[in-house]
């Protein structure tokens, strides 16, 4: 290896050309199983390093356990991994859902509730941890920056309700905000000091713990989760009312077309704090989705077999962006809760197929199959008759 050049001993296959320049000098973890989507070494190839850059690669290397060569294929890989390797969008997902008013008045409505992270069955759903691995005066420019965004907003949607605009509204929210930024870094200034140890250690430990807790807030937003699959008997168990409910199959056959995100599974739950300084501060695109993906998207492997995709938006009930295709009924949904979805969704513009889940003998298998409308109808809506009324002579 001369000083100019390293040769990449462990090559891989490259799909397409990266979309922007790789950034070594701001390494973060992009995506670690990386070697899941370039699982072989195909060629050699080799990456040109001027004398500066190449001499802090060296160190970031060495800091990271690797060699100059291992470093940045490592790097190299987990951008372009992120660049290409977008999981492919199943045609159909589908949403498990109890029977009940809501269930009801959004399918009549055509909408989908996206909830908060905080009504969640997964306490570490969207509630990861920051790790400090960045400069005291770098995590300080985030936490003000992400304390002055909050701040303003807050101010300005209250001089708004007090329908107080223009140039003097933004002077005064800003004011506000650099006030409040100010206050709290002294705070906790203070509060280093007041402890044992290292006050800037304690400072650093404050202000990474207040940024987690910014971003927290930041990231409160509403998801709205899938699945790929309409037979699977646990999800059926765990949101379809142990399978007395529905599952709800939509397309994404709109305009414009829905922002369906893959959930990303396993991995580590914590996020350096150099991933946060870029994304905020660097305007780093690729650092970006890296927070938006492990706040959002990221989850334990055990729950892998719900194989989950989902919409980003505001909390409550929105209009939903997804096509209604098909509705299943689970294995015990009783008669009358098909009945009266079936009547509910009649009259829609675009036609709606109905199944309703069948066990399969002798397997521990689900199948589904078409429901006889015809038959169905027949059987509902029923009135009360005595024998008497009926005109049935009793012996």
């Amino acid at each position: 290896m001369d000083s100019k050049s390293g040769s990449i001993s462990q090559a891989y296959s490259f799909p397409q050309p990266l979309s922007s320049p790789v950034n070594f000098l701001h390494p973060v973890s992009l995506c670690p199983r990386f070697t899941d989507y370039f699982p072989t070494a195909v060629s050699t190839f080799s990456i040109q390093l001027p004398d500066s850059i190449r001499q802090r690669v060296e160190v970031l290397a060495r800091d990271d356990g690797l060699g100059l060569d291992a470093y940045v294929a490592k790097v190299l890989c987990q951008r372009i991994a992120l660049d290409v390797a977008v999981p492919h969008i199943p045609e159909t997902i589908y949403r498990y859902q109890a029977f009940n008013e809501q269930t009801l008045s959004s399918l009549c409505s055509d909408q989908l509730y996206f909830s908060r992270a905080e009504k969640f069955n997964d306490p570490f759903d969207c509630n990861p941890c920051l790790e400090a691995d960045s400069d005291l005066q770098s995590l300080k420019d985030v936490l003000k920056c992400l304390l002055k965004r909050r701040i303003s907003s807050q101010v300005d949607e209250s001089l708004k309700q007090a329908r107080i605009r223009g140039s003097k509204a933004v002077t005064h929210a800003d004011t506000v905000a650099s006030n409040e930024v100010n206050k709290t870094l002294c705070e906790i200034a203070y509060y280093a000091t007041d402890q044992d140890g290292c006050p800037e250690e304690n400072e650093l430990w404050l202000i990474t713990r207040q940024i987690e807790s910014e971003l927290r807030q930041d990231y409160d937003r509403g998801v709205c989760c899938f699945s790929s699959t309409n037979l699977h008997s646990l999800l059926w168990s765990h949101y379809g009312d142990s399978h007395k409910g529905l599952c709800i199959g939509y397309t994404l056959d709109r305009n414009p077309s829905p922002d369906l995100q893959k959930v990303v599974y396993g991995g580590c739950r914590s996020i350096k704090t150099s991933t946060v300084v870029n994304a905020l501060l660097h305007n780093d695109s690729a650092a970006r989705k890296i927070l938006d993906r492990d706040f959002l998207l990221r989850k334990a492997d055990c729950w892998t077999y719900e194989d989950e995709w989902r919409l980003i938006g505001k909390a409550g009930l929105q209009v939903s962006p997804l096509k209604l295709k098909n509705i299943t009924f689970g294995l015990e949904c009783p008669e009358v809760v098909q009945h009266i979805t079936v009547k509910s969704l009649a009259g829609r513009a675009d036609e709606i197929q109905f199944y309703k889940v069948n066990s399969d003998d002798g397997a521990f298998s689900l199948s589904r199959a078409l429901v006889d409308l015809e038959d169905l109808g027949h059987s509902f809506p029923k009135t009360a008759e005595s024998f008497e009324e009926m005109d049935i002579p009793l012996d």
